[in-house]
């Protein structure tokens, strides 16, 4: 028999998250955020967010503008029956009215040495599950301006004409 203790092997923020979502029902999500995706760019696209959501409960690919062909929607139906990640048309013009085209599959456990490594690479990473972890342990989120701000319509209509998006 043998056993295994993290305790030297990470970082101490990820041993605070790991101890966070011990029997916890709070999920952690991944979006990869693209303005149009083609039959061209569709597995360039899904194969980052496949890289950058290994560590995530559920992740997706999310994009203004999708190919409407079949052939497309069939292989993002493989992608997503291969890897998991699924598909979120992003509507500019009402969010809410956003369509899951395909849902991700759920991974039940976090994926802590990627996690872990990208807490020591990236100090967003970082201060983000800092922040998880101090909420978590009040029990309520103590300051919002630490995650990013949830536009509602107008808000987000503005922030995607700014940016040029449409």
């Amino acid at each position: 028999m043998a056993v295994y203790f993290p305790f030297d092997s990470y970082q101490t923020g990820t041993l605070d998250i790991i101890k966070s979502f011990y029997e916890s029902k709070m999920k952690l999500f991944s979006f990869e955020m693209k303005k149009e995706i083609t039959s061209s760019t569709l597995r360039e696209y899904y194969f980052q967010a496949v890289s950058n959501s290994s560590w995530a409960n559920e992740g997706y690919l999310v994009a203004l503008k999708f190919d409407q062909d079949d052939d497309f929607r069939e292989e993002m139906q493989r992608l997503n029956n291969s890897f998991g990640i699924g598909f979120i048309q992003l509507d500019a013009t009402n969010v809410e009215q956003s369509s899951v085209l395909i849902p991700a599959k759920i991974h039940e456990q976090i994926d802590w040495d990627s996690l872990d490594r990208l807490i020591e690479e990236n100090p967003d990473v970082k201060n983000f599950v800092d922040s998880i972890n101090g909420d978590v342990l009040l029990q309520k989120v103590k300051n919002k301006n630490e995650y990013d701000e949830i536009f509602d319509n107008s808000k987000m209509e503005k922030w995607i004409k700014d940016k040029g998006i449409e």
